[in-house]
């Protein structure tokens, strides 16, 4: 499904947040494995580039750059 929506809009590569829940945590129990990075549920290639970080908790804020399967190459050259 996500590789048809990416040929249907000629994209190379999705730019996406890492989570969609708040800040990231340390803590093992707040972590929603349903609310995983559509790379983690596709099987899709993905590379996880830190943006900065919270001024509030000091934590990481990331994004992640999502490809087509075996387009890795295309990822790497994106993410330089």
């Amino acid at each position: 499904y996500v590789e048809q929506i990416m040929d249907k809009n000629q994209l190379d590569a999705l730019l996406m947040p890492i989570t969609s829940n708040g800040t990231a945590t340390y803590d093992a129990m707040k972590v929603n494995t349903w609310r995983a990075p559509i790379s983690s549920n596709s099987g899709l290639p993905a590379l996880s580039i830190n943006v900065g970080y919270s001024q509030d908790t000091h934590m990481p804020i990331g994004v992640e750059l999502i490809s087509k399967q075996y387009q890795e190459g295309t990822l790497i050259e994106i993410a330089y």
